[in-house]
């Protein structure tokens, strides 16, 4: 063998190994060995909770959402209504109950003006407060609710309660 045809050899040879080494190099974001894959999918669920969560607020915010003479359902004029007007709806019901006023007045349970106001519609405001308060998860699930949604919550408890606890005739 003769020089030339070794250089070509040992050039041949070089090659082919160059060439399996670069496929054998993994590349970022590409193959199951990628830790950043679970780090992408956190980072997505975090920017679709944010957006979630913009979203809610946009929509509790949004023009179509006001109390009465166009005032915002956040501005404490209104909600200072809504709470008197709760205030009275309770005052028929509240002696029911003779830790009403540590259940209910004096609870952490989250409750928005807007469930105030519309358990201040029913006759049972008073019982759905103090149900709420002694179940504060359904009460936050209402309080995160659409306005819509929170009302029918507020009247299927409503329902329910007035089942279980007839107004005297």
């Amino acid at each position: 063998m003769n020089a030339k045809d070794g250089l070509l050899l040992l050039t041949a040879i070089t090659i082919t190994f160059a060439g399996t080494a670069h496929a054998q190099i993994q590349r970022p974001g590409v193959g199951p060995t990628d830790p950043n894959r679970v780090n992408q999918d956190l980072e997505t669920r975090q920017q679709i909770q944010l957006m979630d969560d913009q979203r809610r607020r946009e929509e509790l915010q949004q023009p179509g959402q006001h109390g009465s003479g166009g005032a915002s359902v956040q501005d404490p004029a209104v909600v200072q209504v809504q709470v008197a007007t709760f205030m009275k709806a309770i005052s028929h019901r509240r002696h029911r109950f003779a830790d009403f006023d540590q259940v209910v007045i004096q609870s952490k349970t989250p409750m928005t003006p807007q469930m105030l106001g519309l358990m201040a519609e029913s006759a049972y405001a008073a019982d759905i407060a103090y149900y709420l308060c002694k179940h504060p998860e359904t009460s936050g699930a209402t309080a995160i609710m659409r306005p819509a949604e929170a009302g029918l919550a507020i009247r299927q408890l409503e329902t329910t309660l007035s089942l279980q606890n007839p107004k005297p005739k």
